[in-house]
């Protein structure tokens, strides 16, 4: 058996797995740079062809993330929560480790450690967990393919990602009535109208976004474990996009890259402030990029503005924030750095009082029968108010989620129930 052992940061494994990363991206790196530089050089006639046979690559692709989906190896992981000191126990099934860090984050645990256990075929898992000690939940990450079969086997299916989507086909006016009030309040504060905007597809203005935005806006953010964007995949997204500089006084504060990702659809890929301005996020100058990114996008008829991806626990702060524009939410099934997103399913073992806290403090994004849901954990649900009932139905009915449900657990039967609010105007059936 393998034993990870985190040592300074939760996603610092040991050091011969950390050599392996760093050398995984360095050789991403370079072929992603080959690549892009390949493409400039292409005809425009190729690229056309091109263009109808990468999504016919793309579903070979899915078909080997399928078959690779059906052996999975199995890791322990261990670690203190950090508000009640009591150990958790997690069994993880996947093949896709670049995830441990998120999940110890969302479990709040510290001193965690991952122990290797093994391999096992999809239809082998159930076999598999009895032969192992008890754990307190089982998390399985794998393809979207597999969410019909994890929900079949008792599974919480949650996708790892999901996209948020603005219709800017819309009048501006709906739009902005759209908006939640604490949008429309730091609009007003920041005074946005002593801003403006400057659109650029101009390398140099690329250049300058890149060297005196983007890498120091990212290494300040993330420290040593930032991960920089290679500048040939802002050039390729550049190629099919354009950059909005946020200007004050004719000066550039903030700047967001608009790439063209569908028919009639921009997403910004890239976001960041100019060093040395960086008081300026506390100015509500992120609202005021993606405000300005939507009267962009309304002027020169984009049906669609995405807002981009994010994680699908519904405190997340990106989460938090997107929601405020009223987006559409939308399954998300792209490659991020390289990798597909997919699904996990989450079983729980034990309902213990840390268990039920964690399941309390992050409500969810859940797929069932190729529906979203949101699903909010309340272990007093009976004693509920009709008006707190009200209030987490308008805090989560987004464009997109069909059902808000919430989760209670029944000492009774010893098992979690499930009612959905959504059809309810604050009263419980």
């Amino acid at each position: 058996m393998q034993i990870l052992q985190f040592c300074k940061e939760p996603n610092e494994y040991n050091k011969k797995d950390l050599l392996q990363k760093n050398k995984d991206k360095k050789l991403n790196k370079i072929f992603i740079n080959f690549l892009c530089k390949f493409y400039y050089k292409i005809p425009k006639s190729f690229i056309k062809i091109g263009n109808r046979i990468i999504p016919i690559i793309e579903n070979f692709f899915e078909i080997f993330l399928i078959i690779k989906g059906l052996k999975l190896k199995i890791y322990m992981i261990k670690g203190q929560e950090k508000n009640s000191n009591k150990t958790l126990e997690i069994l993880y099934i996947g093949n896709d480790i670049s995830n441990f860090s998120y999940i110890i984050n969302v479990l709040n645990l510290k001193k965690p450690s991952i122990e290797k256990k093994g391999k096992t075929f999809l239809w082998n898992i159930q076999k598999n967990i009895n032969k192992l000690e008890n754990t307190d939940a089982i998390i399985i990450k794998n393809s979207y393919f597999y969410t019909n079969y994890l929900h079949r086997n008792g599974f919480i299916v949650i996708p790892e990602y999901i996209e948020m989507i603005l219709d800017t086909s819309k009048p501006y006016k709906d739009l902005y009535n759209d908006f939640h009030r604490s949008v429309k309040k730091r609009l007003r504060r920041s005074n946005f109208f002593n801003y403006s905007f400057e659109i650029s597809d101009e390398l140099d203005k690329l250049k300058l976004f890149y060297n005196d935005f983007y890498i120091p806006y990212i290494q300040k953010k993330f420290d040593d474990s930032a991960i920089i964007a290679n500048f040939s995949i802002l050039k390729f997204n550049l190629k099919r996009g354009r950059l909005i500089f946020i200007k004050k006084d004719d000066e550039y504060i903030f700047c967001s890259l608009l790439a063209d990702v569908h028919k009639n659809t921009v997403m910004k890929t890239h976001s960041a402030i100019k060093d040395k301005k960086i008081n300026y996020l506390d100015k509500n100058i992120n609202y005021i990029s993606t405000f300005f990114s939507i009267i962009w996008a309304i002027d020169n008829n984009v049906n669609n503005l995405s807002l981009g991806l994010c994680r699908t626990f519904l405190n997340d702060g990106i989460f938090r924030h997107k929601r405020q524009w009223n987006p559409t939410v939308k399954k998300c099934n792209k490659s991020i750095k390289g990798e597909k997103t997919g699904v996990f399913g989450l079983k729980i073992n034990n309902y213990s009082s840390t268990i039920k806290d964690f399941l309390t403090n992050n409500p969810f994004i859940s797929i069932e029968n190729n529906k979203i849901k949101a699903i909010i954990y309340k272990s007093n649900y009976k004693q509920l108010s009709d008006d707190k009932i009200k209030h987490i139905k308008n805090m989560y009915n987004l464009p997109g989620i069909s059902d808000i449900v919430i989760a209670y657990y029944d000492n009774g039967k010893n098992k979690i129930r499930y009612v959905s609010i959504i059809d309810q105007d604050g009263g419980k059936t």
